[in-house]
């Protein structure tokens, strides 16, 4: 497993950070490996974890690091899942084919979750959590009510560009969860300092 980067999340530069990122969102973005943002003062280890998952290699590494990080910690499993509900709307389907395709997508999630979990961490029993929406303010909506010490989340990043782009989701997870936050990524582009 690759080596993590530990970072504080805030600077010194209020309006300057929040027109152009922290430095700690500008490490995540540019990195080619996970960073914690640090946001809180360390009150021990982390006893509830929160790992968003999109059932990806990122999402594997965010909850391999997290079991690594909190061997101990209750653990939270999020899959915030979404369809074509939009467009079968404006096909004119029925609200019935709606909530049967809707229902059909919960199943493949679930399976999907029961594998993912089977696969990483057959000794564990997390507290699975599967919601119907957009992830970014499912992930920050359910770590509100949660109230986890840290949340995980994989980004995969774009590439191609001389700074790798940070995935929206774990982005917007990095700027508005109130506690630490892993970012996992794998990248073959080279980290540099921001």
């Amino acid at each position: 497993m690759q080596p993590m980067l530990v970072v504080g999340a805030h600077g010194a530069q209020f309006i300057k950070d929040w027109l152009t990122g922290t430095i700690a969102e500008r490490i995540a973005r540019k990195g080619d490996r996970p960073v914690l943002v640090v946001k809180r003062p360390v009150r021990g280890p982390y006893r509830r974890v929160l790992v968003a998952t999109d059932f990806s290699d990122q999402s594997r590494q965010a909850l391999e690091f997290s079991l690594r990080l909190a061997p101990r910690a209750k653990m939270h499993i999020l899959h915030a899942y979404q369809g074509i509900e939009g467009q079968l709307w404006r096909g004119g389907f029925s609200k019935a084919e709606i909530l049967r395709y809707r229902h059909e997508i919960a199943q493949k999630s679930r399976a999907q979750m029961k594998n993912f979990i089977r696969s990483l961490a057959p000794d564990r029993k997390p507290v699975v959590h599967l919601r119907y929406g957009r992830a970014p303010h499912i992930i920050t909506g359910v770590a509100r009510r949660l109230r986890p010490d840290l949340v995980s989340v994989g980004s995969a990043g774009r590439t191609g560009l001389p700074y790798v782009l940070l995935g929206s989701v774990a982005e917007h997870v990095l700027r508005e969860a109130a506690c630490d936050v892993l970012v996992a990524r794998s990248n073959s582009s080279g980290f540099k300092l921001p």
